[in-house]
């Protein structure tokens, strides 16, 4: 057996498909559907373009990323202030160094586990997208190590998996693809796929809007009447105050309360995303994903108008009225 390192996950492949692995298959099956209408469908924030060719997706975590990079930059910057104002006072003031080189050697290990805690998100890539491409039937992953993995679209079995996001959350629900062996029971490979929620109805929902974009006739059409928006990052970094209201929206009606530590915490997220690379696809991936130069159904965070663009709707709590790209309105 080994495992696989997702951002914050890790999984067991070469192994036997679990008992309950093969329970959470229920409901997940690809050629069922769902009987949700166009806006219960759920995108939670996760998408980044769509068009006919293709759908794609942020990796599961990407909502919540910065929060270790937070952490360590307030940890180490308090222990630093700390250390200054030792030396100052010992070293400067009374001309005795040693007092300040014993904190300094007592700090030091928590200087590094801060560096270690700010690793988990700095350094690495700004986001892991997922290509759901409708053409060819293939999905398109990119990996922790920056390589891009292609399987077939049937070759996947999707389950329902609980685990914690973090030390500090309770358990979620998280939407992962598995891939077999020749033998149909081995574990080769598992993944997570751009969700995770509290509840098994949240999965099924954002399942669906996968699903139906796959594999029906009318899927493209129906996943463009559901969506009203796209994450802004199509070959750049996340802005700083869109993610300072991402933030504040997964805290629902304590965002104002909690507003001074979101955004503290969006700093962190900021550092993160500065210090990591932008994620580019293999150009014979992107060979695979051609746009059709009139595809009515090309959309990306382009395509929403300034009016929505300024995010007043969203600054807090949540949408009062919903407007897809392709205008359809309802409340929610």
């Amino acid at each position: 057996m080994r495992q696989i390192k997702d951002l914050h996950l890790k999984f067991t492949v070469d192994r036997v498909l679990s008992r309950e692995e093969l329970a959470n298959h229920r409901g997940l099956y690809q050629g069922s559907r769902y009987p949700y209408s166009e806006r219960e469908l759920m995108d939670n924030m996760q998408l980044i373009r769509m068009n006919s060719t293709y759908l794609e997706t942020v990796d599961v975590h990407y909502r919540e990323r910065g929060a270790f990079t937070f952490v360590g930059l307030f940890i180490s910057f308090l222990s630093l202030i700390f250390f200054v104002m030792s030396a100052w006072k010992f070293g400067v003031l009374m001309s005795d160094w040693w007092p300040a080189l014993y904190i300094f050697l007592i700090f030091s290990p928590v200087e590094i586990m801060c560096g270690f805690l700010m690793r988990r998100e700095c350094f690495k890539y700004t986001h892991y997208p997922i290509r759901f491409n409708r053409r060819s039937q293939e999905v398109h992953l990119f990996r922790n190590n920056g390589e891009a993995t292609t399987y077939s679209w049937n070759d996947i079995f999707f389950t329902r998996v609980l685990r914690k996001p973090h030390g500090f959350s309770s358990n979620m629900w998280y939407l992962c693809g598995i891939i077999f062996a020749e033998d149909k029971i081995t574990v080769r490979d598992m993944f997570t796929v751009s969700f995770y929620g509290p509840e098994e109805e949240y999965v099924y929902r954002f399942w669906e809007l996968v699903r139906r974009y796959m594999e029906d006739e009318e899927g493209v059409r129906e996943v463009a009447d559901g969506v009203g928006w796209f994450l802004p990052i199509v070959k750049r970094r996340e802005p700083f105050w869109l993610g300072f209201r991402m933030q504040m929206i997964q805290y629902g009606w304590a965002a104002i309360p909690m507003s001074p530590y979101v955004l503290l915490e969006s700093v962190g997220r900021w550092v993160s995303f500065r210090t990591s690379k932008i994620p580019q696809w293999p150009e014979e991936i992107e060979a695979r994903c051609e746009i059709a130069p009139e595809d009515p159904y090309n959309f990306d965070s382009s395509s929403v108008d300034e009016l929505r663009w300024e995010w007043s709707n969203l600054l807090f709590w949540r949408l009062k009225k919903m407007r897809s790209v392709t205008g359809k309105e309802w409340d929610v």
